[in-house]
């Protein structure tokens, strides 16, 4: 039976301009290690599994829970204003591109690490604000700050940039950036 497993870009340091399939992990925080550890001991007890990095994802949010793209809409809708990083550099995807490369990836029996991101690279301050044009929201609120300015519970790696060489070789399509956003929330 196929094996898949999910795992992230936390398990860089963040410091490449990008990342592929065979790049080295080096986290530097304790989910990325965590992230790590699960690789390698799904790669030593079953070798012809799929393990699937994905980025930060954004789409409708879930009966359980919610994502940060649409909580940035429900506040501009509010008239309230978003934190976004201009040093914080991602391959956004959503959540049904996502789903989309899962599914190609066990129809075609892959195996190996596949690195899964969107098309663009950009900050989230770039992205919120193709957001809000995308979602028509008037004068959204975006607040840009660097990642030095927060307090965060731990560290994020400043630069998470996929290259999904891989998966594009299995006939996957990234779609570009303006498209999928429509396709997750409309």
């Amino acid at each position: 039976l196929p094996f898949l497993f999910t795992s992230s870009g936390q398990v860089f340091d963040g410091l490449k301009l990008e990342y592929h399939e065979n790049d080295k992990p080096n986290p530097q925080n304790v989910y990325g290690k965590q992230k790590v550890e699960a690789e390698e001991f799904i790669n030593k007890h079953y070798p012809k599994s799929i393990i699937c990095r994905v980025p930060v994802m954004f789409g409708q949010p879930s009966p359980t829970s919610q994502n940060f793209a649409n909580n940035w809409i429900n506040s501009w809708k509010k008239g309230e204003s978003i934190n976004a990083f201009y040093d914080e550099y991602r391959s956004f995807l959503s959540g049904i591109k996502a789903a989309e490369a899962l599914l190609i990836l066990l129809k075609k029996g892959a195996e190996g690490i596949f690195h899964v991101g969107g098309k663009e690279m950009m900050n989230c301050v770039e992205f919120a604000k193709k957001l809000a044009e995308i979602m028509e929201i008037s004068n959204p609120k975006i607040i840009e700050k660097s990642q030095n300015e927060v307090k965060m519970s731990a560290y994020r790696p400043p630069r998470v940039v996929f290259k999904s060489l891989k998966i594009r070789d299995l006939g996957f399509e990234l779609g570009n950036l303006e498209t999928n956003i429509k396709k997750a929330f409309f």
